[in-house]
């Protein structure tokens, strides 16, 4: 098979922090950079930019039908949830690219890229056509190297392609000082040792570029002037053809993510993680419990309204239990989990059910107590817990927003 002279360059659109917008999000909005990559945009994120850069919002928005890929609605490592959790955060994902496109995703980008089987049947439910990966979460049943060889993996009920990116190529994809160098001595080398008829992939994070001084502008001439002009093509990743690519078989590397370690009871000791998802399991039940059978369609349907809704006094009954859940869900991802779960409890009070929120906000508190709070010695997390300061509707929501962490993988 011929060479392919196609390429897709993908990016990762960092969670918010200070200046962060002007470093990263606006400068590759106002440059057509988004028409020719292919990017994510974290629905977290997406709430973050209506408030603070609407435009540069808008600008992705624009561009997610041709080369926007799916992701779930809170960046929490999917093979760490329950299979109903699983379905509620990718269903909302996919449902918000719909709301913007108009249109079902074909991919779709796990958070670190960490995938379990599990997680693939679900995407799979979905109609998702590719996830994509590292190389080295994937093994080919030829025992060859993984590196950009879409991989079909065999799933009862169906089967999805594991997308991995060229790891060196990725690897190699920073800001530099010449684009018609770069695209010289690493993207057609690259491209030469392809012959399965699909494009050189990469990815990197969009802080590679946007905190280096001009790192935009070698990104935006790469993708505008040094590839075209070298013969290379951009891709749209939704509309690329995959019926003439040559796909591998093979299986997955369950947990090979670093973050995917073994985090619990550790030693033998609870750890705060371990409470965190005691309280998530809680709420999980008490929920389902409320809303019997339409549970995870109420979650699916209403997410992304919890996720907005930081004053349970506005809230309705129903709108209360499902921001609870959603809360214990961002606690789970969150830079402050303690007050996350605090939320969490507080919009269960606010649902109606007093009692059931004491009782699991007392049970939560007693795990603290067992819990050493690794930034102060000698302290626990119970001492961390019962020093929460009073918040307004304002703070929590910027909180939520900021606290949700998603490191690319």
């Amino acid at each position: 098979m011929n060479v392919r002279p196609e390429i897709g360059i993908g990016l990762h659109f960092p969670q918010p922090s200070q200046g962060i917008e002007r470093e990263c999000y606006t400068p590759f909005a106002q440059m057509d950079i988004l028409s020719k990559a292919m990017f994510v945009l974290p629905p977290t994120l997406e709430v973050m930019l209506a408030d603070r850069d609407p435009w540069a919002l808008n600008i992705m928005q624009a561009n997610m039908a041709d080369n926007g890929v799916a992701s779930p609605f809170v960046p929490v490592l999917l093979p760490d949830l329950s299979q109903t959790d699983k379905r509620i955060v990718i269903g909302v994902g996919i449902k918000r690219f719909g709301d913007i496109t108009g249109g079902k995703p074909r991919f779709f980008w796990p958070p670190e890229t960490a995938i379990d089987y599990m997680t693939l049947k679900v995407l799979v439910e979905h109609g998702i056509e590719g996830v994509f990966c590292s190389p080295e979460q994937i093994r080919l049943y030829n025992g060859e190297d993984a590196d950009n060889m879409p991989t079909r993996i065999r799933l009862n009920g169906g089967d999805i392609l594991a997308m991995p990116y060229d790891f060196g190529f990725s690897s190699s994809l920073a800001p530099r000082d010449n684009a018609d160098v770069f695209t010289e001595q690493v993207v057609w080398p690259a491209l030469k040792k392809l012959n399965n008829g699909y494009p050189l992939m990469g990815w990197a994070d969009v802080e590679t570029f946007g905190r280096r001084t001009g790192g935009e502008k070698f990104i935006q001439y790469l993708l505008n002037n040094a590839l075209p002009d070298h013969g290379i093509q951009p891709v749209s990743i939704n509309r690329i053809d995959l019926s003439d690519v040559t796909t591998a078989e093979g299986v997955i590397a369950e947990r090979t993510v670093q973050s995917l370690v073994p985090r619990t009871n550790v030693g033998g000791k609870l750890t705060l993680r371990d409470a965190l998802i005691f309280l998530n399991t809680s709420i999980t039940g008490i929920a389902a419990g409320e809303f019997g059978l339409e549970y995870e369609k109420k979650m699916i349907a209403h997410f992304g309204e919890a996720f907005r809704n930081p004053e349970p006094p506005s809230s309705t009954p129903e709108l209360s239990l499902i921001s609870s859940k959603v809360s214990a869900l961002v606690a789970l991802t969150s830079g402050v989990p303690i007050r996350d779960a605090r939320d969490a409890v507080e919009h269960l009070k606010n649902a109606g059910l007093g009692v059931q929120a004491g009782n699991l906000w007392e049970a939560f508190l007693d795990l603290t107590r067992e819990i050493l709070d690794p930034t102060q010695p000698g302290k626990t997390i119970f001492d961390m817990a019962s020093g929460l300061l009073d918040e307004t509707a304002e703070d929590i929501l910027l909180r939520k927003q900021n606290s949700c962490t998603f490191i690319p993988g």
